[in-house]
């Protein structure tokens, strides 16, 4: 998990960095926070994460929603809700999203890593990933994720839209 990109649209400040050290406990280390919804919007174009975490009411609004109907579906982004909202009528809206999770507030750190476990698996097992290692750092690479491979010998440079990674390796073995 230590190489995923995690966003967190979250308008309570604490409990946004509660979920952040959570987070990070479980090896996470590409973390971004938004704390409103215009914020939001920007940093998943900037930051453009691998999943995120939501919350349904941003700033006493129904927002969450709106940037899951707006954005994230159209992204094909994964993302997971976290509200303390359980009322049914709430409930079917939330399903009308087809998000890939849902943790109501306080979340458990069990409730949360194993909902985080699960879409990244589902992650993985739908698409074709490479592993990559350069030096001490391992890498997983969405094999789509990939632009482009320039070669020099014996080290190869994979190109992605949010990194270059440089391993001593020639372009057959890989």
């Amino acid at each position: 998990m230590e190489n995923l990109r995690l966003l967190i649209i979250e308008d309570e400040v604490l409990i946004a960095e509660d979920l952040k050290d959570s987070v990070c406990s479980f090896g996470v280390k590409h973390i971004d926070m938004a704390h409103s919804e215009q914020t939001a919007l920007k940093k998943i174009a900037s930051f453009k994460p691998d999943i995120v975490f939501l919350d349904i009411r941003l700033d006493n609004a129904n927002s969450g929603l709106k940037i899951a109907e707006d954005v994230l579906v159209k992204l094909k982004t994964p993302f997971i809700f976290i509200t303390s909202h359980s009322d049914i009528s709430m409930v079917k809206e939330i399903v009308k999203t087809n998000p890939n999770g849902y943790i109501t507030k306080p979340f458990k750190l069990s409730d949360l890593y194993a909902t985080l476990s699960i879409v990244v698996s589902k992650i993985i097992n739908n698409q074709k990933s490479v592993i990559i290692q350069d030096g001490y750092n391992k890498h997983l690479i969405l094999v789509s994720d990939i632009d482009y491979i320039t070669s020099d010998g014996n080290y190869i440079d994979i190109v992605c839209d949010r990194k270059k990674i440089t391993t001593r390796m020639t372009l057959d073995s890989i």
